[in-house]
């Protein structure tokens, strides 16, 4: 018979010391359960990671219809190509038309599926060509303008991202 890792920890609750209240024991067993969900989600299968070029793109500060700032970033020289890869232990690759990927993006970033990507964008300022960035953010929409021919992101940042290397502070 096997045990698992949940069963194992809650035996060992059960078998410690009767001078824990039951708050105590609930708080372990609760630290257990966290513990095997982490090492499930950690055997899930692979992760994809997205490679996006472009030779141009802008950065602007926009406001909502209920007047919250978020950011854009937009581009119409999108390569043709998004590049696919999956790091270890899988070490596979391949492409995907980046018209496919933006009209998929919803479906592939769905709560269901983890929720929205991180990314990072580097690029060069357009006035001094210096190296700017990395750039953190979560990518939190996805669209193509079909009669501009422009690819358009949403972008917010977590706080460690902000703290990072702020949207604001890259703003063209």
């Amino acid at each position: 018979s096997t045990t698992s890792a949940a069963e194992g920890g809650l035996r060992f609750l059960a078998e410690s010391e009767s001078s824990d209240s039951c708050d105590d024991k609930l708080k372990k067993c609760r630290g257990a359960l966290d513990m095997c969900r982490d090492g499930e989600a950690a055997n899930a299968g692979p992760s994809y990671l997205f490679v996006q070029m472009a030779q141009t793109c802008k950065l602007k500060e926009k406001t909502d219809s209920k007047g919250e700032a978020y950011y854009e970033l937009s581009s119409k020289d999108m390569d043709d190509d998004t590049y696919i890869f999956i790091d270890r232990p899988y070490r596979t690759a391949g492409t995907v038309k980046t018209k496919q990927f933006f009209n998929d993006f919803d479906t592939t970033f769905s709560t269901e599926t983890g929720g929205k990507p991180n990314g990072v964008i580097t690029f060069r300022h357009r006035n001094t060509d210096n190296f700017e960035g990395p750039l953190m953010s979560v990518f939190v929409k996805a669209a193509r303008h079909k009669d501009s021919g422009k690819y358009v992101y949403k972008l917010s940042q977590s706080k460690e991202q902000e703290e990072t290397n702020g949207l604001k502070e890259q703003e063209e």
